[in-house]
């Protein structure tokens, strides 16, 4: 018979040669190949299982050895313990080893937040598997099963919350954390997860102790229901029933407050926290109280409902269920409440959608589409199992994206060969995988041809099946082509492909460098850009940029020294990446920030030229407003340097809009002026004075798209003043000066609105 101590050292020779693999493993691969969350998650899970292997594989063989005395078997057994617990942590030293090790080819840019992590998830984790090992094997006959059993019941009770509540997060006493599927990149240690993990030391300590108690008052050869009730009559003796009731009691409050300390988060729960409720025909509101007047509130209700019916006109529904709507008063507090902070998500087998105030007209829509097609999704999760025919039907309702069609990006996007194989965007791994940009835009333009070419009703038949070829008579791939000649026919020309390599050459997730410490960086600095701290957020986009070469660190870099006053160093920084870029055309949007500094610095010739280059490509509305704005200011000597400091400035809109006033009050026949003002008002939800400074002006001469949201302007501030008539005409006009596909969408949709509103309030609704 092999002795104990070489029984030891062939578990730890073999689970040193797996844990050596494992993370060899994780060096090949992206996000786990360097110490960090992910990393750490995969050998918490690992970890917990080799804990109770080697720990029951000790006790078992301890336990068949010839019977000692009782109290020598005691003390064997508790060093049994104890030894494990050591060996266990001493493991997991290898592949932290591997993982540090593979900084010296990955980048790792924050080796103390990866070592953090690797001990608050896996070295918690083997020390808390290890416990609960032993109360196994003091209380079961066959502890592996039971072990195994426990912690997939902790997995199901994780997946249920996922499932009816809210959250997309959660916390386990096995794996630690587990962020949920969001696009969400920051992520940090926060004091939920350190207060966690010392709940699953203390329930650990919880179960040793247990466990010793079975050791010193039952025999092996007791039954399961023996040991169980021993147990309970020694924990509650008069020497152990203050200790007994202790835990219990904690237990239960730490279960009790689970959603204040952060460990889930319930409906009712996030009702409470944000406090307000509206209830529509098909919707219960919940909206942070005190964010809201009783006109916005009415056009919330308005915004989701009039949504809801273009959604259910175009799917020929007559009725839906009840929806549930929870607006949020900022990422932060999404974050906090149910995991996703700068996604805004939906649960269609809940009927839910989560959005923040900030994105509600932008993202509404796209998140009821998913609730909406969830009854012809599948069973259960009530939605396609192909994550391309899910988010691509939601994109393709949308329609527009950016200036232009999804059509035309898809079809820019072939032009300039960074399109993926489509087929792979219909499966979830395939789908993350690429930039999410490239991915929602394919897939929508893919969903927009077959809805188009074929209808809608076959579509939402495929959208439940997966089943392309009964459908629609002919493979996936057949599908795909046809669509890709379709996408070959489309005009382009190259300010369209200047915008697709904006939009679509970044990386995603996998491809990026540090992208959770640089995300949450990131985070913070637009948090203190926010807030006025400058000087600090130009000192953290810096360090993100140089770790991560990314746009998002660069252009809050340039931003920030702007606002300083360092237009020196804007002009250095974006020259040199201009220069170390290999597609340049990328940091285009950048051109506004290097055409304010190079106005400051006096060069309004090349300032003028840098807007031109981004106003010319019309990225979007709000790139070419701000391009046109400043390229009619920055060659009028009576406004150009009241109008530099109006661009320049930071702060809240009331301290923007006194500036603009003196400016106006000195010059007051500038049209722009007035347009700027009016497109202030109309921010600050002034509606009457934004309507008296747009409607006696003309930049038509000076640009169309500006002329175009003019009108849009006034078309939007009638609308809020229940002025539906008129709405309607200015934005018909607006296409006078902007009939792009894109614009003809977006007009008819706010003048359907228009007539949707006469027809209600005819029919008896009050404003």
């Amino acid at each position: 018979m092999p002795s104990f101590k070489s029984f030891r050292s062939r578990e730890a020779i073999l689970l040193t040669l797996l844990y050596g693999v494992l993370a060899f493993g994780c060096t090949r691969l992206p996000l786990l190949h360097a110490a960090g969350y992910e990393s750490s998650f995969v050998f918490a899970l690992a970890g917990s299982v080799a804990a109770m292997l080697l720990a029951t594989s000790r006790l078992r063989r301890l336990q068949n050895a010839p019977n000692p005395a009782p109290a020598l078997a005691i003390d064997e057994t508790l060093r049994v313990l104890r030894r494990s617990i050591a060996d266990n942590l001493l493991l997991l030293l290898l592949p932290l080893a591997i993982l540090l090790a593979n900084a010296f080819v990955v980048r790792n840019c924050s080796i103390a937040e990866g070592i953090a992590f690797y001990v608050l998830l896996p070295g918690v984790s083997v020390c808390f598997s290890t416990a609960l090992a032993f109360f196994c094997c003091m209380h079961y006959r066959h502890p592996r099963v039971v072990f195994l059993l426990l912690m997939l019941l902790t997995f199901a009770y994780a997946g249920l919350m996922g499932y009816t509540t809210p959250a997309i997060f959660s916390y386990n006493f096995f794996y630690g954390y587990f962020t949920g599927f969001t696009y969400d990149e920051g992520l940090r240690i926060t004091l939920t997860l350190v207060s966690f993990r010392l709940v699953t030391l203390g329930l650990g300590a919880a179960f040793l102790w247990a466990g010793v108690l079975l050791l010193k008052h039952t025999r092996r050869s007791d039954s399961v229901w023996i040991k169980g009730r021993t147990l309970v009559e020694v924990m509650f003796r008069p020497s152990q029933r203050g200790f007994s009731i202790g835990i219990v009691v904690l237990i239960a409050l730490i279960y009790w407050f689970r959603c204040d300390l952060g460990y889930e988060s319930t409906a009712s729960y996030i009702e409470n926290q944000l406090g307000g409720v509206l209830r529509t025909e098909h919707f219960t509101i919940y909206y942070p109280r005190n964010l809201y007047d009783d006109h916005d509130l009415q056009r919330i209700a308005d915004e989701h409902e009039f949504r809801l019916k273009e959604i259910m006109d175009l799917f020929n529904l007559p009725n839906v269920r009840p929806i549930t709507s929870f607006i949020y008063p900022s990422a932060d507090a999404k974050l906090r409440l149910i995991g996703a902070g700068n996604t805004d998500i939906a649960k269609p087998w809940s009927n839910q959608v989560h959005v923040t105030a900030q994105s509600l007209l932008s993202t509404l829509h796209h998140e009821l589409v998913h609730v909406v097609a969830g009854r012809f999704g599948r069973p259960v999760i009530h939605a396609s199992f192909s994550m391309g025919l899910t988010e691509g039907l939601a994109t393709a309702l949308d329609w527009e994206w950016g200036s232009r069609t999804v059509h035309e990006y898809a079809a820019a996007m072939r032009a300039l060969d960074i399109a993926p194989d489509i087929t792979s965007l219909m499966t979830p791994i395939g789908f993350i995988s690429q930039s999410s940009s490239v991915s929602y835009v394919l897939a929508g333009s893919f969903c927009r041809y077959l809805i188009d070419r074929y209808g809608i009703r076959k579509f939402l038949q495929v959208y439940g099946s997966e089943d392309y070829r009964t459908q629609y008579g002919r493979p996936l791939r057949v599908l795909i082509i046809e669509w890709q000649d379709f996408l070959d026919r489309i005009d382009l020309d190259q300010t369209d492909l200047t915008a697709a390599e904006v939009f679509f050459r970044r990386p995603s997730i996998f491809s990026k460098t540090c992208p959770r410490i640089v995300g949450e960086r990131n985070r913070v600095a637009a948090h203190d850009m926010e807030v006025g701290n400058y000087a600090v957020a130009e000192s953290l986009y810096t360090i993100s940029s140089l770790q991560s070469q990314g746009y998002e660190a660069l252009a809050g870099h340039v931003t920030a020294a702007l606002r300083l006053g360092k237009y020196d160093t804007v002009l250095s920084v974006l020259d040199c990446a201009v220069l170390a870029d290999t597609l340049p055309e990328r940091l285009l949007p950048l051109s506004l920030q290097r055409g304010d500094a190079l106005w400051a610095l006096g060069r309004r010739d090349e300032a003028f030229h840098a807007y031109r280059a981004l106003r010319s490509v019309d990225l979007s509305d709000a790139y070419s407003e701000a391009a046109g704005t400043r390229m009619l200011a920055v060659h009028d000597d009576a406004i150009q340097l009241g109008c530099l400091r109006f661009f320049l400035k930071a702060g809240p809109d009331s301290v923007r809009l006194k500036l603009l006033d003196s400016i106006v009050l000195s010059v007051p026949d500038r049209p722009l002026l007035h347009f700027l003002r009016g497109r202030l008002l109309l921010r600050s939800k002034h509606f009457e004075e934004t309507a008296r400074a747009l409607d006696s002006i003309n930049l038509g001469e000076g640009d169309p798209v500006l002329e175009a949201l003019r009108y849009t302007s006034l078309g939007y501030c009638s609308y809020a003043l229940g002025r539906y008539n008129v709405a309607r005409s200015m934005f018909w006009l607006s296409l006078n000066w902007d009939d792009s596909e894109v614009a003809e969408h977006e007009v008819a949709s706010w003048v359907e609105r228009c007539e949707w509103k006469n027809t209600r309030i005819g029919d008896g609704e009050t404003r």
